[in-house]
């Protein structure tokens, strides 16, 4: 064989950066002629029996024959499957020296890595799909999503190098953004104000749209999934991307409460069961409302009782903090219960608040305060009126009242006895018999002069 280089790094397949079997060996090569004398010398290097099986694949997990050696280069790198088994893609996981872990919850851990040969840092996400995969259609679906995002080229969306199924899990390795999630800063900041909050909000938005357009779906935004490029940055990625939701069923989806919070009234309800558009125009409505108030829209301290919110509860603007009438429209809009009624994403990128100077934002947030404060006061002179004209009613019936015991006392005081009529003493009449002591007068009997 012509053109072999003198130096190429042997790993054996298999080994990842998590379970390392074999540390990485480089083998020089001055004397070999054949194919599988280099295979037997490559074998013998890794300290395995060999076996006239044996296979040899590149980094991409594509098999090397004899023909391709004279392709190689100095420092390249060969995975020896030594029974002759088929490449194991987390022997890719060698190329990366792990760090710390970034995260970790259900799904499973993500690690914080750095490529051997470029110095890279990279993002390697493990998410246990052992309960969720019982068909091979959706191991396929799964690698048509890989494949799809790693097409996708956009400045707010974490890149993906490479995806695979290994071992009932899917393995991610993904641009990495250190500086932490966007729920941690909302958290952080209590609230945000609207410029502040747009200028993410619209990073956010140019990123599903691009995805819209090219018919994918997120499925799971939620701040947790908006990553800051840098610590105290204001550049975002968005993270979990499609194969996310490929590998989490409608029935997980509802037992997690961090995404239930995000999820559309139509899909709690069963009205739709098909992702579409409108499930992450609903969730960037509740991402955006968060980031003004500090709190989610819909909330209980139960499942049931967020998802009752979410169906049938408005959200409320009764708060504190003022905020443009522009915004309050569009969240109003994007938030609409009927998913044929709610902003679409082109609708949603051209509303006026989307498109307004910081200026006419501040100032159009001075006129809400004019118009709340003038509401306020309107409606504590309509309370002091009712409050006045309940006093009124009440004097006045205090008066009546009054008045009444008043009449009453000077009837009583007018008839001493009580009301009860007096009695005519006898005699008292001239045609009466009797004098004033009640005796009967004695009659005077004059005698005749005899």
């Amino acid at each position: 064989m012509d053109n072999i280089p003198d130096y190429l790094v042997l790993r054996l397949n298999g080994t990842s950066f998590l379970d390392r079997r074999e540390e990485i060996l480089s083998i020089e090569y001055n004397s070999i002629f054949t194919f599988a004398e280099f295979k037997m010398e490559a074998c013998r290097t890794l300290k395995v029996k060999y076996d006239p099986k044996c296979r040899l694949f590149d980094k991409e997990g594509i098999e090397t024959f004899e023909d391709d050696l004279n392709m190689l280069k100095s420092h390249d790198v060969l995975y020896l499957a030594s029974r002759g088994e088929d490449f194991d893609y987390s022997s890719v996981l060698n190329d990366y020296d792990r760090k710390d872990v970034l995260g970790e919850g259900g799904f499973g851990k993500v690690y914080h890595a750095v490529n051997r040969e470029t110095g890279e840092d990279v993002a390697i996400k493990f998410m246990d799909i052992s309960h969720y995969l019982t068909h091979a259609d959706q191991i396929e679906e799964i690698y048509r999503e890989a494949d799809a995002l790693q097409k996708l080229n956009h400045s707010h969306i974490i890149s993906l190098h490479k995806a695979f199924v290994q071992r009932k899990e899917v393995i991610l390795i993904m641009e990495y953004a250190g500086g932490g999630e966007l729920k941690d800063r909302v958290e952080e900041m209590k609230d945000m104000d609207e410029i502040y909050a747009r200028f993410i909000f619209q990073q956010i938005c140019s990123a599903m749209s691009y995805c819209h357009n090219r018919g994918l779906i997120h499925r799971d935004l939620k701040l947790e999934n908006v990553l800051f490029k840098e610590k105290g940055g204001m550049i975002i990625k968005i993270v979990d991307f499609g194969i996310a939701g490929v590998c989490k069923p409608q029935e997980k989806e509802k037992t997690d409460s961090g995404t239930l919070s995000y999820m559309p009234p139509e899909v709690l309800s069963g009205e739709k069961l098909e992702a579409g558009p409108g499930i992450d125009i609903w969730a960037l409505g509740v991402m955006l409302y968060t980031m003004i108030y500090g709190k989610l829209p819909f909330y209980g301290d139960t499942e049931d009782e967020i998802i009752n919110c979410i169906i049938k509860k408005k959200p409320s603007f009764k708060d504190k903090k003022t905020i443009s009438k522009e915004l309050k429209d569009l969240l109003i809009k994007v938030l609409n219960k009927d998913s044929d009624k709610r902003l679409s994403m082109f609708d949603l990128q051209n509303h006026k608040w989307m498109e307004m100077q910081d200026e006419e934002i501040l100032k159009s947030i001075e006129e809400s305060k004019l118009e709340q404060e003038q509401e306020e006061e309107k409606k504590n002179e309509e309370d002091e009126l009712i409050a006045f004209d309940k006093l009124n009613i009440k004097d006045d019936k205090k008066s009546s009242k009054a008045g009444s015991d008043y009449n009453s006392l000077s009837a009583h005081s007018s008839n001493p006895s009580g009301g009860r009529k007096k009695k005519k003493m006898r005699g008292s009449s001239p045609r009466s018999g009797m004098n004033g002591t009640g005796k009967k007068k004695k009659k005077t009997i004059k005698k005749k002069a005899t």
